[in-house]
């Protein structure tokens, strides 16, 4: 009898080795990394779980869950982005998790595991009835107080995202909640207003010749295959035989493409604005008042987007509206897919172009963007998939300025990449390879300017710059931004991040002009 009571304590014991287990962890976590704010995901699960007849420590443990959990997340998404989970990242689910669950069984699957979990969680947390004991009212007193300390602190806390790259490159909870304190996105400039350059031609002028349509094409995840394979020319895209073509730097790595398109169309990083950079669409829309395509319709050009995905993903809609875009088109609205859908082919998106075209004799900008390498890429054999991927895109592309050449106008074309895909870094041990992509530029129906860029004009182009060059090569005379732009920044090798800093504020400080 004895040894059946004895084994019957270990077995109860066995559920309060492992609630040691977890405390224990999560106490040498919050100490070691210095982040008690664990404690304000621990306290209203705790309190849920009181007068449960549940042990104390058993109860303790299972309200470290949900923070664990959060730390999972942030986690898997710093390693995906290099960015920690944040308040921010609200403004993508708002409108985009449904969508995405919809088309991508994964994130479906991953969205069914946590609501599935999370109800279970709940339910056994209120699972038996008991009486609150001694020890649970000591506890809710630690963690009630523990929680206020975190709640005043975040309150006294007046850190400026500029300031915090730590905090946002490390997955934690304090950076979490930290992140609800954060300002909104601001343009670091010179202290004194006196060191901002002045400017008084504010737009562009148009070619002495007739204007031509505008292309600007961004192919999702894509770089110059020769980075992968030693020796591959590509016949039309990225081809040394454009009129001109070379590396482009870029500001963010295997995602964040709005980050490039950001860059692209208001020739400034959304790194200027901090790391919360990350959310420009979402923060600027309706704040920025010079762009590609404000210049152009000052010049009587009709602006349209043809965007991949849905118009509210990352409030690109709403964000493209702001800057100028009268026309903007996604795939539901196009007849080419509803919501997310990868596998649009480049060849039906330029057929899209080619059918606006037709409905209008103004001149045309258009900004596409494709979506046929958008990852995951094949995990056994990702540098082949990338190949075949990039052969159908500039088979697709070659075809398009073909059309193009076969209409009695003028067109500038714009092709370029926005960052690499995720495989890539297990492939290049040099860093900077991983922000090159590629761009390359066509003049059809005329000939290129091919006047240089700046005195320091170079093969590395970063892809602030890349806009103005290209409007140079067409005809156009740029304006004063732009001019500034390259005298202060023209001289840093394609990577203005390696600009010194003063140069880079007195940028910042032409460009506040246009940020309300």
């Amino acid at each position: 009898m004895t040894i059946f009571a004895r084994l019957r304590g270990l077995k109860l014991s066995v559920p309060l080795l492992i609630a040691s287990v977890f405390v224990c962890g999560m106490t040498a976590y919050a100490l070691f990394f210095d982040d008690p704010y664990v404690v304000l995901f621990m306290a209203p699960f705790f309190l849920l779980g009181c007068a449960r007849g549940r042990h104390p420590l058993v109860l303790l443990a299972l309200s470290t869950i949900p923070a664990i959990v959060v730390l999972l997340i942030s986690t898997a998404k710093t390693l995906a982005t290099g960015f920690s989970l944040v308040t921010y990242d609200g403004l993508f689910l708002r409108q985009n998790l449904l969508l995405l669950a919809y088309n991508d069984w994964r994130v479906a699957s991953v969205l069914i595991f946590l609501i599935f979990g999370f109800v279970f969680y709940v339910r056994s947390l209120l699972a038996g009835r008991g009486r609150v004991t001694r020890a649970e009212r000591r506890l809710v007193g630690f963690l009630s107080l523990t929680s206020i300390g975190c709640i005043f602190a975040v309150q006294q806390w007046d850190g400026d995202i500029l300031d915090w790259q730590y905090e946002l490159s490390h997955p934690s909870i304090r950076a979490l909640v930290k992140s609800v304190r954060l300002p909104e996105l601001r343009l670091a400039v010179p202290a004194k207003s006196s060191e901002m350059p002045r400017f008084e031609n504010l737009s562009i002028a148009a070619p002495e010749a007739a204007i031509p349509d505008l292309f600007f094409i961004l192919q999702e995840s894509t770089f110059h295959p020769r980075l992968v394979e030693a020796g591959y020319e590509p016949i039309n895209l990225y081809s040394s035989q454009a009129d001109h073509s070379g590396n482009l730097h870029v500001h963010t790595y295997g995602g964040g493409t709005w980050m490039t398109e950001f860059a692209f169309l208001t020739q400034i990083s959304p790194n200027a604005f901090g790391n919360g950079g990350h959310y420009v669409f979402h923060q600027l829309a309706g704040h920025i008042k010079r762009s590609v395509f404000t210049l152009l319709k000052e010049q009587g050009y009709r602006t349209i987007v043809i965007y991949p995905v849905d118009g509210n993903f990352i409030n690109a809609k709403r964000f493209y509206t702001s800057i100028g875009v009268d026309e903007f088109y996604d795939p539901e609205s196009l007849n080419l897919g509803k919501g997310w859908q990868w596998q649009i082919p480049d060849k039906d998106l330029y057929g899209a172009i080619q059918n606006k075209l037709e409905e209008s004799d103004r001149p045309t900008a258009v900004m596409m963007l494709t979506i046929n390498q958008h990852g995951p890429h094949d995990t056994l054999d990702p540098v082949k998939d990338y190949l075949g991927r990039f052969e159908q895109s500039d088979a697709a592309y070659g075809e398009f300025l073909n059309y193009l050449s076969s209409r009695d106008k003028r067109s500038g074309v714009v092709a370029f990449g926005d960052h690499h895909p995720f495989f890539t870094s297990t492939l290049m041990e040099n860093e900077s390879l991983k922000y090159l992509t590629a761009y390359d530029i066509r003049c059809v129906n005329f000939s290129c300017a091919d006047k240089p860029f700046s005195k320091n004009d170079r093969k590395n182009l970063d892809v602030t710059f890349l806009a103005p060059f290209a409007l140079k090569q067409f005809g156009f005379r740029l304006d004063d931004l732009s001019i500034a732009q390259q005298n202060l920044l023209g001289v840093c090798d394609g990577d203005i991040s390696e600009c010194e800093e003063k140069d880079r504020l007195a940028f910042n400080g032409v460009f506040s002009h246009f940020v309300q």
